[in-house]
């Protein structure tokens, strides 16, 4: 099972994302954590460093804290760590020129969930 935590304080997006890989996750290939606070995120993930983390993707603009700065965060944590980073075209050109080739991927939105598919269990729709 591939274990995946989505970050986004935008939550109309959760719900999409559940119905688009219901049927993976009703077969226990894959679960996903969703988080509204990158905090929360983080705290979670610092309290369960026993549970493997297969992918992270988080926004990059969040009201509680910055995408960028909770991947530095995650990265001191897990230096391995799979991380995509997700927001408007403009925010990922940024953080392209602050991060550079760090991040192990950027997503724009709105979302191609072909491309998420392919993220998530290595297959197109």
């Amino acid at each position: 099972m591939k274990r995946i935590i989505i970050i986004d304080d935008e939550t109309d997006l959760f719900p999409v994302i559940k119905i688009k890989f219901k049927k993976e996750i009703n077969k226990e290939e894959l679960k996903i954590n969703f988080f509204d606070r990158a905090l929360d995120a983080l705290a979670f993930i610092k309290e369960n460093p026993e549970i493997k983390i297969d992918l992270i993707l988080s926004e990059i603009t969040m009201p509680d804290y910055s995408g960028l700065t909770l991947f530095e965060e995650i990265k001191t944590i897990n230096p391995d760590q799979q991380i995509y980073l997700c927001s408007a075209e403009n925010e990922i050109v940024e953080a392209k020129w602050v991060l550079g080739d760090r991040p192990d991927g950027f997503i724009t939105k709105p979302i191609d969930f072909g491309y998420l598919s392919e993220i998530f269990l290595g297959r197109l729709f």
